[in-house]
């Protein structure tokens, strides 16, 4: 059975970053991660708690978080999660939604890194993100004593994104410039740390310099209790189809609904969309132009793998992923993790998780029709379905949150001083 590939090399020995302070013992992580703090309890999208403290201990006393920072008045809705004050320090940097606001804040993160430096062991920077390129030009900018050993985590072809983003850039040939830009600068970042990390391995082939110290590990949030095959022998009738993301050109939807009116013709179907965006509005005028209105639940966002979430994996029977790009997607893992069978666009990280007819089925990229026969071909092969379902679970095992977070924790661990 496939698996993602992996490469790892043994870092440098890091009593070269020794720093003038006598015991640094903190890790820095740094994104663009959004936190609320609520009368000094800080919250986000991601659970920052225990089970992922523990992968670092006893390395790291404490595992400080740099991204946008907001208070407010109230606890923000289902899907949030408390961060585990325990052990986990939230770093007021400001908050943005724009680059200009982020040139704006860029004198207050960068008193904040000084601030915090004395603290810092190890710098963790998840690519591309802006705070983490600013925190990367303060440890270059430091004296060599000074300096911090540096593991990074690339999440997606940043290069490929902006050829995406007409908002910012209109005319295609600025998209491209800025293309090759951040190209060039993601691979100047990669060669220049002490541990290269990459969630999958097309980005460590397009990024990465070979005999550098690397990793590939993805961010998995699916834990090994999570793991669920249910004894099934075909989908249900009627059969739900499921789509979980954001709801944003880049991810399709509209796609999604599209094959799914092809076959209601043929077939009693449901579809179940997970997420929000800004394409909502359209996407639910569109279900009720395509006759969909009736068949189509939009959820809203549910929270990660919160019970609502695996629940609706649970009623599912077929996952569909339309995306023009991603990187590895971690929805992907968790469909397969609760025995879900995967159609998916073949695109970036998506085939080294889903093998055709073993794991799921890949189509390409922005073709409905294809989408429509993928999803058609479950319904009418119950072998098929049972082969891909059993195939996805075996890539979700081996994927889970105990397999590649600690992994990526070890390594990131070895950077210590």
């Amino acid at each position: 059975m496939h698996d993602v590939p992996r490469t790892t090399h043994h870092a440098p020995e890091a009593s070269t970053y020794r720093s003038a302070v006598s015991n640094p013992s903190c890790l820095l992580v740094v994104a663009d991660y959004r936190f609320v703090s609520v009368a000094g309890q800080a919250f986000a999208e991601i659970p920052w708690d225990g089970a992922l403290a523990r992968q670092y201990q006893p390395r790291f006393s404490r595992i400080l978080l740099l991204g946008r920072f907001r208070r407010a008045d109230r606890v923000p809705p289902a899907g949030w999660f408390a961060v585990d004050a325990t052990r986990y320090d939230v770093l007021d940097a400001g908050d943005w939604t724009t680059p200009l606001a982020f040139l704006r804040q860029m004198p207050a993160i960068w008193a904040r890194l000084r601030t915090e430096w004395d603290r810092v062991a190890v710098l963790h920077l998840k690519l591309f993100y802006l705070t983490s390129l600013l925190a990367w030009v303060f440890n270059r900018t430091r004296t060599r004593e000074n300096r911090r050993p540096v593991a990074t985590l690339l999440v997606g072809d940043a290069a490929d994104a902006v050829l995406l983003r007409r908002d910012l850039l209109p005319l295609v040939w600025t998209r491209r410039m800025a293309g090759a830009v951040v190209g060039a600068i993601l691979r100047g970042v990669q060669r220049r740390v002490e541990l290269a990390g990459f969630v999958g391995q097309f980005l460590a082939d397009r990024f990465g310099t070979p005999g550098r110290p690397s990793i590939i590990a993805n961010e998995s949030w699916l834990h090994q209790d999570q793991l669920r095959l249910p004894d099934r022998p075909a989908p249900r009738r009627p059969a739900t189809v499921l789509f979980v993301g954001r709801l944003i050109s880049r991810k399709r939807p509209d796609h999604f609904l599209l094959a799914v009116a092809r076959l209601t013709g043929e077939w009693d179907l449901r579809c179940v969309l997970v997420g929000d965006g800004p394409e909502r509005p359209a996407l639910e005028r569109q279900a009720d132009e395509l006759g969909l209105a009736g068949r189509t639940t939009f959820t809203g966002w549910l929270g990660l793998l919160t019970p609502a979430m695996l629940a609706v994996y649970d009623a599912s029977d077929i996952f569909c992923l339309p995306s023009f790009a991603e990187g590895v997607p971690l929805v992907v893992i968790e469909a397969m993790g609760r025995g879900v069978p995967v159609v998916a666009t073949s695109v970036s990280g998506t085939p080294e998780l889903v093998i055709h007819e073993q794991s799921g089925l890949l189509v390409p990229r922005d073709d409905v029709e294809a989408l429509a026969a993928a999803i058609r071909r479950y319904l009418e092969d119950a072998d098929l379905w049972r082969r891909c379902a059993r195939g996805g679970h075996e890539v979700a095992r081996r994927n889970t949150f105990e397999a590649q977070r600690g992994r990526l924790a070890v390594a990131i661990s070895g950077l210590a001083p």
